[in-house]
């Protein structure tokens, strides 16, 4: 099948978080792990914001300001989906990999922030997609809307060249982590640069209403670092700095949960399209069944295209929160309208248990 990816974790056996487990079957043991979960790699500045941080006295406050004075709201919204960066390869790649075993379902709930809500000001505008096969609507949430603030958008650059891809706050113990796609951290070994994550990316509210949060370290699951058209295991992890005023992201603005090895099941998806008929510039959402296509590979009919990559597949949504059970990675050119997810099994949880303890300094 011809596919086309978009833009748009030392091991434990158990979660390191508390969490709900369901009733299961003893026959439903946990399997024994092949390979390392994690593999992690700094996400840097570019040769030329590195210099403007130098300039400003070095640290976390000059790299903060000098990524920020980078990702000009021209420069974002000029921003391109990886897709045209990666097309290259894996678009025509065949999935052979194994079937990632179920383990035992486990549900990880999601975290209201530390802080006092904002004020919420009205999102403007509603529109609908049709992909002839399902539809994809406009998330016409308000700013601060629990959703739209713990869903953005990931900005960064490979070799001189910036992109676009989504991601999410996703609950942790190190209350620091954006879930998204592989493929928009890491290529062929090398880790991509100025990276950064806009929650709530409003255009015509300052483009960034929670601000700029700056990764520091970058995770991607062992089989995909190894090899890129491995889509089964196209999941990723950044790290994120404190904002400007000393908050961690979760406890800033709260987190989605996540959930590993529960049956296919309704999601809602999220994410910010950036190939028309789309423009990036708002949240859109799909809601449909998943489907198992083989090779721990599922989907959804959704719309969505290049630069929601990276955006969660929320199980559970009661219209505020839910839990990540897959993201955006890629979609098929013999069947038009449907996304692609890895399914999150039990290696997938493992990788999790290797990042989610990660905090920022």
């Amino acid at each position: 099948m011809p596919r086309k990816l978009l833009c748009g974790f030392v091991v434990a056996t158990t979660l390191s978080l508390a969490m709900t487990v369901a009733a299961v079957s003893p026959s439903m043991a946990e399997p024994a792990l092949s390979a390392t979960p994690a593999v992690s790699g700094a996400l840097e500045l570019s040769p030329e914001v590195a210099r403007t941080a130098v300039l400003a006295g070095g640290g976390a406050e000059a790299r903060a300001r000098a990524l920020a004075a980078y990702w000009t709201p021209e420069r974002m919204r000029a921003a391109r989906p990886a897709e045209e960066r990666i097309s290259d390869r894996a678009k025509e790649a065949a999935v052979t990999a194994p079937r990632q075993a179920a383990g035992k379902p486990v549900s990880i709930e999601p975290a209201a922030p530390d802080k006092a809500p904002l004020t919420r000001t009205p999102a403007a505008g509603s529109a609908t997609i049709s992909s002839g096969l399902g539809q994809t609507w406009e998330a016409n949430f308000s700013v601060g809307q629990a959703t739209a603030q713990t869903v953005g958008k990931v900005f960064f650059t490979i070799n001189g060249s910036d992109y676009v891809c989504s991601g999410a706050v996703v609950n942790s113990s190190g209350r620091s982590l954006v879930w998204t796609a592989a493929h928009c951290l890491t290529e062929r070994g090398k880790w991509f640069t100025n990276w950064q994550f806009v929650p709530n990316y409003i255009p015509w509210i300052n483009h960034s209403p929670f601000g700029y949060w700056n990764a520091f370290r970058g995770y991607v699951m062992h089989e995909y670092f190894i090899d890129n058209h491995n889509l089964a295991h196209d999941i990723g992890a950044a790290i994120v700095h404190r904002n400007w005023v000393g908050y961690k992201i979760q406890d800033y603005l709260g987190a989605q949960g996540i959930a590993f090895s529960h049956p296919l099941q309704t999601v809602r998806a999220f994410g910010y399209p950036a190939s028309p008929p789309y423009d990036g510039q708002r949240l859109w959402t799909a809601y449909d069944n998943t489907v198992d296509d083989g090779s721990s590979i599922i989907y959804m009919r959704n719309a969505m295209n290049g630069g929601s990559s990276g955006g969660p597949w929320l199980m559970d949504w009661n219209g505020h929160d839910g839990k990540v059970n897959g993201n955006n990675g890629f979609i098929s050119v013999a069947h038009p309208g449907r996304m692609y997810s890895p399914y999150y099994g039990y290696t997938t949880s493992l990788f999790y248990n290797d990042v989610e303890s990660v905090t920022a300094p």
